[in-house]
């Protein structure tokens, strides 16, 4: 499944963007992060039914501003 993370306002406030991304999962895979100037998307797979996964994101901007999120999930069968 796919997520993505919009640090949009936060860069507007100082016309930055984004320049690296990285991610760590907990209680699910991380099977891969992308991102573009404004922008963090994650894939997710796996993690078990009825237990809550995270996604910390961080970022480093062009102006070496850093800014971490934290995304949560409840996992649920499909």
């Amino acid at each position: 499944k796919e997520y993505t993370a919009s640090f949009a306002t936060w860069l507007a406030r100082s016309s930055d963007t984004i320049a690296t991304a990285s991610a760590v999962a907990v209680n699910v895979t991380l099977d891969s992060t992308t991102h573009d100037d404004d922008t963090v998307t994650v894939w997710l797979s796996g993690g078990t039914p009825g237990v809550i996964a995270s996604v910390e994101i961080t970022i480093v901007t062009a102006g070496a501003r850093t800014e971490v999120r934290t995304l949560y999930f409840a996992i649920a069968e499909r």
